[in-house]
This record gives structure tokens, sequence and C-alpha cells, in this order.
């Protein structure tokens, strides 16, 4: 099961001016922060189901289709 801890220090290695934090919901992740809130949808995934590795990589590629 992936660490939602250890997945938001990868996100925020990977966008460091960017204030977004995933939080962990039933079935999906929303986004969290001024960057974050409002901003970037939902991802849909079943985070026991998942490393902290391979969620931060799903979670980061999310983020990086919305900014681009």
């Amino acid at each position: 099961m992936a660490s939602m801890k250890l997945v938001n220090k990868m996100i925020k290695s990977a966008f460091p001016n960017l204030d977004i934090e995933a939080v962990k919901g039933p079935g999906y992740v929303y986004f969290n922060g001024n960057d974050g809130l409002d901003k970037i949808p939902s991802t849909y995934v079943h985070v026991p189901a998942y490393t902290t590795e391979q969620l931060a990589e799903i979670l980061i590629f999310d983020i990086k289709q919305h900014f681009e």
C-alpha cells in the first residue's frame, strides 16, 4: 500500500514551486493546496493496490498533464 506521506514528498520534489498535496479518498486521490484544490481533477485509483513509487508516478504524470 502506498504511503501518502512519501507520495507527497515525491510530488513536492517534482514540483517544488507548486502548493499541491495528494489526499487519499475512497477509490480516488484528490488534490489539495493552492495549486491543486478545484484545479486538478481527481485521479481514480485504488491506493492499496499500488506501491508508493507507482502511485507517485501516476499522480506526477496527472499533474504534469494539467500544467502543460
